[in-house]
């Protein structure tokens, strides 16, 4: 999910509680005079007001695949992009929690009215950087070295050349809705969505590769290739150590993992019984 969405819900989030508060307080206190009380509006916003600074501060570096799977619902509906919805939903929570303070001319839900405004400025500023960005990320920068990209098949490498092919497993769950950056020798040489397969052409020798993802990236791997040979490489979400991802979150610099070889068939689900 882009920085934009997520913002986005966010301030939805804070509009959502805004009225939340303000319809509970009515049906439960008969004598309700248009007021909530501060204590119970002022933990969730300032909850969301973090949230918020979290967010803005993320480094999205979104690729055509991902906008490709965002917005042809290739992933699940919370994670496709659809800003005028979620404006129209914004401005009517926003609406009636302005309509609940008026009785008593309550300002309690201010924190979060605010919040949520707050929200939606950000999230339209950040989406014009992510248009800018996504502009921007269409042009490759040149290739400091000899290296054919944009390959489909490891046959249409030339003679004397090394394919290097790098797999990503499609039944990993993590980063489902991003491609991962694969860099050789410094230079980003490709993306690669899950359950994709990225062919590159590389001259004999010794070659670093490296996944990346934003700020977030993994060790690197040096694979020696000969002329005329292919070469595999699996690439996926990694942990603390090198080892699989088990439940925690690696370090920036442990992201991904990067292993010699084909990925490994998907675990076999066994059939349930029907008792």
């Amino acid at each position: 999910m882009k920085a934009s969405q997520l913002l986005r819900q966010i301030a939805m989030a804070a509009a959502l509680v805004s009225v939340m508060l303000a319809a509970s307080f009515r049906a439960f206190y008969p004598g309700y005079p248009g007021t909530v009380p501060w204590p119970a509006t002022v933990p969730p916003a300032l909850l969301l007001a973090l949230a918020l600074a979290l967010v803005a501060d993320a480094d999205p570096d979104p690729t055509p695949g991902e906008r490709r799977r965002l917005h042809t619902g290739a992933v699940p509906w919370p994670l496709t992009d659809r800003p005028r919805t979620d404006f129209a939903v914004i401005g009517l929570n926003l609406l009636m929690a302005v309509v609940f303070m008026l009785p008593g001319a309550s300002l309690s839900l201010s924190p979060l009215v605010l919040v949520a405004l707050t929200g939606c400025v950000l999230a339209v500023v950040r989406a014009r950087r992510e248009r800018r960005e996504f502009g921007e990320s269409l042009a490759e920068p040149l290739l400091t070295g000899p290296k054919l990209v944009g390959l489909r098949s490891p046959e249409e490498v030339p003679s004397g050349w090394a394919a290097l092919v790098v797999h990503r497993p499609g039944h990993v769950l993590r980063d489902a809705a991003v491609d991962y950056r694969i860099h050789v020798g410094g230079d980003r040489v490709g993306t690669i969505g899950p359950g994709e397969s990225l062919v590159i052409g590389l001259p004999p020798g010794e070659h670093r590769v490296r996944g990346r993802l934003g700020r977030r990236t993994g060790a690197p791997v040096t694979v020696a290739v000969a002329a005329d040979t292919v070469s595999h490489l699996t690439v996926e979400p990694g942990g603390p150590g090198g080892a699989p991802y088990a439940g925690h979150t690696p370090r920036p610099e442990e992201y991904i993992l990067l292993t010699p070889g084909e990925p490994a068939a998907p675990p076999a689900t066994e059939p349930r019984s029907g008792r």
